[in-house]
C-alpha cells in the first residue's frame, strides 16, 4: 500500500512517473499464490512489461532502500510415508508396527548434517558466484548480531558461521532446505483434552527447497 501511496504523493505534487507502471497486488503470497498464475495468464497482454520489480523481502539492517537483482526460486515437495493400513493402539502394536512418523523424521533428518548443510547430492551445484558478484556482496554493510537480535535466535546454523565472511552472501545465494509443515495420521481423543498414543497410518511433510540459478 505504501507503493500506491507514493503515486498519490506524486499526483498531489503535480508530478508523473517517467515510465508507465502497472501494479499487480498478490494478497495470497504467504500461502503459495494459488491464483496469480491464472490471473497473469488470462491478462498477459495487459500485464506485458519490459521489467518487473517485486516489492518483498525484509528491510536491510542499515534501514536504507535496497534493490536485490535476483531471488532464490522455490520448489515444494510433499513426502508421505505409509505404515499399517489403519491407525493402531501403541499399547497393542508399539515396537512391532513401524511408525511412519518416526521413519519420515529419520529420512528428513538425514537430509541435513549436524552443521546444517544439505546432504542431498548435487544440491549446491548451481550456486556459483563470480568474483565480481562476491565483491559486490562483500561491500554490502552487514551486522550478524543485529540480524540475530531481529529474528530472535542465539546463533545461526553452524554452516552459516563456518562457510562465510558475510551473512548476506549466504542468505542471498545459498540453496536452502526447510520444513514447511507436517501431519501424522488423524487425531484420536477419548475425551476433551485427552487422547491415546498409537502409531499413525501415515505421516506427511512438505519441505521447501530454495535455490539460486
Amino acid at each position: 500500500m505504501m507503493f500506491l501511496t507514493a503515486f498519490d504523493a506524486l499526483k498531489a505534487a503535480g508530478m508523473e512517473p517517467a515510465i508507465n507502471v502497472k501494479v499487480l497486488v498478490d494478497s495470497e503470497e504467504e500461502k503459495g499464490s494459488p491464483a496469480i498464475g491464472v490471473v497473469a495468464t488470462e491478462h498477459k497482454t495487459l500485464l506485458r512489461a519490459d521489467g518487473i520489480v517485486i516489492n518483498d523481502g525484509p528491510l536491510h539492517i542499515s534501514n536504507q532502500p535496497t534493490i536485490v537483482f535476483g531471488n532464490r526460486g522455490i520448489t515444494v515437495v510433499r513426502l508421505t510415508v505409509y505404515g499399517a493400513k489403519s491407525n493402531l493402539h501403541s499399547g497393542h502394536y508399539g515396537n512391532y508396527v513401524p511408525n511412519p512418523a518416526q521413519r519420515l523424521a529419520s529420512l528428513l533428518a538425514s537430509m541435513k548434517d549436524d552443521d546444517g548443510r544439505v546432504t542431498i547430492a548435487g544440491y549446491y551445484d548451481t550456486v556459483k558466484l563470480t568474483d565480481a558478484e562476491r565483491k559486490i556482496m562483500a561491500d554490502v554493510p552487514d551486522d550478524e548480531n543485529e540480524i540475530k537480535q531481529r529474528v530472535g535466535i542465539a546463533k545461526p546454523e553452524p554452516s552459516v558461521t563456518i562457510s562465510r565472511r558475510h551473512c548476506n552472501i549466504l542468505l542471498l545465494t545459498s540453496a536452502a532446505w526447510n520444513l514447511r509443515r507436517s501431519r501424522e495420521g488423524r487425531q484420536y481423543h477419548t475425551e476433551p483434552g485427552g487422547g491415546r498414543t498409537r502409531p499413525p497410518h501415515h505421516a506427511g511433510r512438505e519441505p521447501g527447497l530454495f535455490w539460486r540459478d
